[in-house]
Order: C-alpha cells, then structure tokens, then sequence
C-alpha cells in the first residue's frame, strides 16, 4: 500500500516530492474480482477473523517459492496485522478498494523514481512493475528474487538496490 500513498502524495504535491520508491506497486484501480473479495475480508474482520484472513488468504500469495513456508515471516505478517488491528486493516481494504486509476498520471512523474518488484510477485507481478516504470519518464527498474513481501524478505539486497540507485542521484539536481 506504500507505493500507492506515494503515487497518492507525487500527484497531490509533485512540488513536495524529490524522488520516489515504488516498491511492488500496482498503479491501476482495484480489480474487480480484488474489490469484491475485500467486502469479504473487510466483514470477516468485523467478525473477528482477522488472523484467519492472513493465513488462508493473504500471507500464500506473500512471499516466493523459496519462502513461502518461513514460519517467522508468517508470523511477523500475524503480528503486523495484530498490531494495526481490524478496524485499521478495514479502513486499509476500503481504501485499495476505492483507490483511483493511478496510471493517466504517471507520465506526468518528473522526479528521479525506482520501481521495483519482486520476480514472484503474486500479488503485483513484473509486468505491472515494467509497466509502471516504463510510463514514468526516466524511471529504473528492478525486479529482484521475491514475492510481494520483497522488503522482508530480503531485506538486505532491497536495501542495497535502494542504495545503489541513491547514490547513482547523489549530486543531480532536482527541479519541481
């Protein structure tokens, strides 16, 4: 959801942005089949099933192959939404549910952005990463080993990718 509240913030205050990191995005509205299939998670969290909507339905299309049965990034998925609770996961759902078409707007991107994603991304797969980063004028891209959950994954490969493409910026001047 990060890389949609940044899209949200680069098309409200372009101005205001100096660089962005679009990290497993999906730049288009909610799919239909995705938008409906939120009524039903946003009910069964209400219902207090909060856990059970992580394990049987979301945390399988999180992470790669080779992850896929991690048991402490299961948990640390549980303990997150935990944390946040049904209520912010509802408020969170009906917001992706409703999002606007994000993708008029990404030629209009004039700051230095990254797109990366991860190669077994179930959720947002590579072609939506190329796609985004080929309609934002000067974009790079990255497709890395990885789900959808890329950053905790491999942590440290996504921050050395971020780090790269910083330090390949150092120096350049930005215009808003």
């Amino acid at each position: 959801m990060g890389a949609i509240v940044a899209l949200a913030m680069a098309r409200a205050a372009p101005d205001r942005i100096e660089g962005l990191c679009l990290v497993g995005i999906n730049a288009s509205d909610d799919l239909p089949d995705r938008a409906q299939a939120r009524l039903l998670h946003q009910q069964m969290a209400r219902e207090g099933r909060l856990d059970e909507i992580l394990r049987d339905i979301f945390i399988p299309n999180y992470f790669s192959a080779e992850k896929a049965h991690d048991a402490a990034l299961r948990q640390l998925c549980i303990d997150m939404a935990a944390t946040i609770g049904a209520e912010t996961f509802r408020c969170q759902s009906e917001a992706l549910r409703t999002r606007p078409d994000g993708r008029p707007g990404l030629a209009a991107i004039a700051c230095p952005t990254l797109v990366i994603g991860g190669d077994e991304d179930k959720i947002c797969p590579p072609d939506w990463h190329r796609e985004t980063a080929a309609s934002i004028p000067g974009a790079t891209l990255e497709i890395m080993p990885g789900g959808h959950m890329a950053l905790i994954e491999r942590p440290d490969d996504m921050a050395a990718r971020i780090g790269r493409w910083l330090a390949g910026r150092k120096g350049e001047t930005v215009h808003g």
